[in-house]
């Protein structure tokens, strides 16, 4: 859920504020090949609304086999 942030902190706001979700849209995952069973390869996503600070971003990816 993003925050609504200033220098001094979080910015007060009124308690009918209801949280915004934006749903990102994954375009290309690169690479598809030759993938290491065990994991550790690095996969580059593309798309649009994706988070630009994954530091600070909830995050959820799942796998299926």
């Amino acid at each position: 859920m993003p925050y609504l942030t200033v220098t001094d902190g979080l910015v007060n706001n009124s308690a009918s504020l209801q949280p915004h979700y934006i749903e990102g849209t994954i375009t290309a995952i690169t690479p598809t090949t030759e993938l290491n069973l065990m994991g550790q390869d690095n996969l580059t996503v593309t798309g649009t609304h994706l988070p630009w600070n994954l530091a600070t971003s909830d995050v959820v990816i799942n796998f299926n086999d």
